[in-house]
């Protein structure tokens, strides 16, 4: 988050909405003390999707929990909250927490990966689904934002590379020349236009 402060999109930013949920707090401090912002605000219904009925999971059986999920949006997997449903509920607290902003400005919203990326199948007008658009869905990424710690580069990720993060935070592209090109051709690869 520290780095992501020193990124060109970020001056643009000028008011922050986050979940409840801690990291998410975390993160949002970090970016707005980062932007010099006077705060963030933080967003009801914007949190992750109710797992309460599983508790923790090992890391295996979480990831297939987490497939079943986005494989099947309108069931309740294992009494999770279905992904429909927290899809539905994350866009009905974005919308109007955006609508009741009295400036039209650039913003950030802080939340964590399942919420990302609900919000972005709902605003790229896709199903919900976990491989977005044609994205690689390979190994999930712990990678938090831009870091360059040394855990990261000794998992190959290069100082000035092009990354693309999913919402959820996953690998989907990675190239070392950092060429704009790139992301084009990737973006058009998924059918998307910016």
């Amino acid at each position: 988050m520290y780095a992501m402060t020193a990124c060109p999109w970020a001056r643009g930013v000028h008011g922050i909405l986050a979940s409840s949920e801690r990291k998410a707090r975390d993160a949002a401090q970090i970016l707005t003390d980062g932007l010099g912002l006077d705060g963030y605000s933080v967003i009801a219904n914007l949190g992750e999707n109710d797992r309460s009925a599983t508790g923790f999971l090992a890391k295996d059986e979480f990831e297939a929990t987490v497939d079943a999920f986005f494989a099947q949006p309108p069931q309740r997997i294992r009494g999770w909250e279905p992904a429909a449903d927290a899809q539905a509920r994350i866009v009905r607290a974005v919308e109007l927490a955006v609508s009741q902003t009295l400036e039209r400005v650039d913003i950030a919203i802080v939340g964590h990966g399942g919420m990302g990326t609900l919000l972005y199948c709902h605003l790229a007008g896709v199903a919900i689904q976990s491989g977005i658009g044609g994205m690689v869905s390979g190994a999930r990424s712990a990678a938090p934002g831009f870091c360059m710690a040394t855990a990261l580069r000794g998992a190959g990720f290069a100082r000035d590379a092009l990354y693309l993060l999913r919402p959820d935070t996953y690998n989907a592209l990675a190239e070392k020349s950092a060429s704009p090109d790139a992301l084009r051709r990737y973006f058009a690869d998924c059918g998307l236009r910016l």
